[in-house]
């Protein structure tokens, strides 16, 4: 996760495959405890990745001048197995990887990692009309088919005939890393690894019968005690996160769980990690300021993304009682903020309803975790940004302070949040 002082390197999370106290063997039983996945902490001078759409023609802005923090979780395919670097997505449901047909010509960079149908003895192609999928993003996008094969995240961490998608062309940030120099020793992402729900795949959201994603069948194959997994980010950049699947980690206190919600254009099902928030506070030592929504507004808590993205009217307002002022605070895609604010001792409640139906909970952050320098001119810029497309989206910039908890439970699937920080 980047330093607040640091907002022109991209710092971008490997994942790398520990497991503490885990057999390496396949044992018939439920394990008694969770994977652990510990970052590596990797950076770079040039953006990897930009937010991506929800499967539909629907886009979503994009923030061209800021570099980002990623998250990249390593994966193998096949068998023998074939070696790929994904993006860790909460905000997606798919797994994909570049075809061995996708070239540069097709968006796909011989320095990423092309899948080889051929040289896996446990690939099974899928045929159909249900076989295709094209993802839209907000710079590009991605289009291929349906495959059948291993997928592993570890010696026990795998199930043999995952459905996952290649990528036969490609647009947008994958394509734009042609640009990066092998010197440079840069971390490249191959593709992206969905951790959402089934109604949440391109397949499912286009119609067709959905198919499992992996860490459900993870826990369904009973390789993971519980149907959770819990994300650690580094707040400050002086340690390194994890991934936790199957548990919470044990920094975790007091979470803070909301229900996820139905979609909106899919009543009765859940395809993304959403929940709904009740309303915004600013609050002072001795004063504080409401800010209500009219109507019920899902969030997306989206790892696959770095700001929050506000209702734009929320997103003005918040940043004005922030800066005290009424000025004009947008430079272009940003709103600016005085650096005054690194030391806030305010702090922004972001309320959400109770998973027991009644009341709410509050989670709060402080201001001057909102706030970040720009290196190039010292000017300091707010980790929220005004939504253009009506999606609001709580991304890294909020989530590194919280370890936030996902659970899977089909009747009452839910978020937790719990502050690394004590108020």
């Amino acid at each position: 996760m980047i330093r607040l002082s640091l907002l022109t390197c991209s710092c971008t999370l490997l994942l790398t495959s520990f497991v503490s106290s885990f057999p390496t063997t396949l044992s018939p039983t439920r394990p008694s405890v969770p994977v652990k996945l510990p970052f590596q902490r990797i950076t770079r001078r040039d953006p990897a990745w930009s937010k991506r759409s929800d499967g539909s023609s629907t886009t979503v802005p994009l923030i061209n001048d800021v570099f980002m923090s990623e998250l990249a979780l390593k994966v193998k395919i096949g068998t023998p197995s074939q070696d790929f670097l994904l993006l860790f997505d909460t905000g997606s449901s798919d797994i994909w990887v570049p075809s061995s047909s996708c070239t540069a010509k097709t968006g796909c960079p011989d320095l990423l990692h092309h899948y080889k149908a051929q040289d896996s003895s446990t690939h099974r192609a899928l045929n159909g009309s249900d076989a295709a999928i094209h993802i839209h993003y907000g710079t590009g996008q991605a289009e291929g088919h349906y495959f059948e094969d291993l997928l592993s995240l570890h010696d026990a961490l795998s199930i043999p005939h995952q459905t996952l998608a290649m990528m036969d062309s490609v647009s947008g940030p994958i394509t734009d890393q042609s640009q990066t120099k092998k010197a440079d020793k840069a971390v490249v992402l191959d593709g992206v690894f969905g951790a959402g729900f089934r109604d949440g795949t391109v397949r499912a959201l286009n119609g067709h019968e959905p198919y499992e994603p992996f860490i459900h069948a993870l826990h369904r194959a009973g390789k993971i005690p519980q149907p959770l997994f819990s994300v650690h980010l580094p707040p400050d950049g002086t340690a390194d996160g994890s991934l936790m699947l199957g548990g919470i980690h044990d920094t975790a206190q007091d979470v803070l769980y909301t229900p996820v919600v139905e979609s909106r254009d899919k009543r009765g099902t859940t395809t993304h990690w959403q929940v709904e928030m009740k309303g915004m506070q600013y609050q002072t030592a001795n004063t504080s300021r409401n800010f209500h929504f009219n109507q019920p507004t899902p969030f997306t808590v989206d790892t696959g993304s770095n700001f929050m993205y506000l209702p734009k009217s929320l997103a003005y307002e918040l940043a004005a009682a922030i800066a005290n002022t009424t000025s004009e605070l947008k430079d272009h895609d940003l709103l600016s903020v005085d650096c005054s604010a690194l030391k806030s001792p305010n702090r922004v409640n972001l309320f959400f309803p109770s998973v027991r139906g009644e009341g709410e909970i509050k989670v709060p952050v402080a201001v001057k975790d909102l706030v970040a320098r720009r290196e190039s001119d010292g000017k300091c810029f707010l980790m929220f940004m005004p939504s253009n497309e009506n999606k609001t989206i709580l991304g890294n910039m909020f989530l590194r302070h919280f370890v936030t908890v996902y659970v899977l439970d089909e009747q009452q699937p839910k978020v937790g949040f719990s502050p690394l920080q004590k108020f």
